[in-house]
């Protein structure tokens, strides 16, 4: 009997916080959720080559459990073009430090990663949500997102 083999993508997040002078304040790893819209490009890819590559990182202060019918972040604070990478074999690094204005006091509480960075008629690839992180004016958020094509 043959046995068939499978394809399993993961996707690791990390969010480290920093002050201004590049001090760590915290880290977090979490995983993600990769959305049902996301599977439908990447079959599109393999049959018709349509679809948009991820480009962008996106945090939000909403709370709900992530889904695989999410479509965007529940409550979007900002979103921004990520620095893609390929830092090992089937591995692609998607990074993006936020920095917040005078005034700014948050509770980043999600995550997530587009196609574009224009949210009208973009595609979520992943949706995560973590801890609060409290950003100010005083603190770096880096947001990265590693994508690993592996076995199942």
């Amino acid at each position: 009997m043959n046995k068939a083999g499978t394809l399993k993508i993961g996707e690791n997040w990390t969010y480290t916080l920093r002050d201004l002078n590049g001090n760590l304040i915290s880290v977090q790893k979490v995983t993600n959720t990769i959305t049902n819209t996301w599977k439908t490009v990447i079959r599109d890819w393999m049959y018709g080559g349509t679809g948009s590559h991820p480009v962008a990182l996106a945090i939000g202060t909403g709370t709900n459990t992530p889904s695989a019918t999410d479509t965007t972040l529940q409550i979007e604070y900002s979103r921004q073009s990520a620095t893609a990478s390929k830092p090992s074999s089937y591995v692609v690094k998607y990074s993006k430090d936020f920095t917040f204005g005078s005034g700014t006091s948050e509770d980043i509480t999600e995550a997530g990663l587009f196609d574009s960075v224009t949210a009208s008629g973009s595609t979520m690839i992943a949706r995560n949500t973590c801890s609060a992180i409290s950003v100010t004016s005083s603190t770096t958020l880096t947001v990265e997102a590693e994508i690993t094509i592996a076995e199942a």
